[in-house]
């Protein structure tokens, strides 16, 4: 190989050519140290990469929810122990491996987050039916979604057979009603003849008629 030929496979390294006949050639790697802007476009990717390896073992499971509905031929039944959730989740992280490989979130971290997403999403799977029936319908069939939505709670977290509310319905307290109020409540409710009009009282963030 001649020397313009040896220049030409040394592309982006540095060549050192020893000896009369240059026949002993070393290369060495040349280190770009890292832009500014580079760094900062590394470290702000980092975090959004682990927010996607969340929402990446959650999409696993939908993947896994409709296989797993077309495996059993479309049954709109729901198993009342935890089997039905082992084998999503089951499926759910096979598939979430499949799309890591594809993302390139292989890290022990990615792996992680991905299971934390595939676990937040098989418990919660359920709460779709009663958000978007009509995509979910379209995805898998009405009767399935009108099931789920009759044997599951809504805008609830679901551990094998039990469904824990997301949120308390009676989040805020009833306010103290003053003397004037009192009043209002306990004075004699009105004839069906002659219906007799209250002041309007607000109570713990509602409007309710007095009397």
């Amino acid at each position: 190989m001649s020397r313009l030929d040896r220049i030409r496979a040394s592309t982006g390294q540095v060549v050192v050519m020893v000896g009369q006949d240059e026949q002993h050639v070393v290369t060495r790697k040349v280190v770009v140290a890292p832009t500014r802007g580079r760094e900062i476009a590394g470290n702000l990717l980092y975090p959004a990469s682990l927010l996607g390896a969340i929402l990446l073992g959650m999409v696993a499971v939908a993947i896994s929810q409709y296989i797993r509905f077309q495996l059993t031929a479309g049954s709109t039944q729901l198993p009342d122990d935890g089997t039905g959730m082992l084998m999503v989740g089951g499926i759910g992280i096979a598939a979430s491996f499949v799309l890591s490989q594809a993302f390139r979130l292989t890290s022990k971290e990615h792996r992680s987050l991905q299971g934390i997403g595939v676990f937040l999403m098989v418990c919660t799977f359920h709460n779709f039916s009663h958000w978007l029936p009509g995509p979910m319908s379209a995805a898998f069939s009405p009767d399935y979604v009108m099931t789920t939505a009759d044997a599951s709670l809504p805008n609830s977290f679901r551990f094998g057979a039990t469904y824990y509310p997301l949120h308390s319905a009676n989040a805020a307290p009833d306010e103290p009603l003053g003397p004037a109020e009192t009043a209002i409540l306990n004075a004699a409710p009105a004839t069906e003849a002659e219906p007799r009009k209250l002041p309007v009282v607000r109570k713990a963030g509602k409007i309710v008629q007095g009397g």
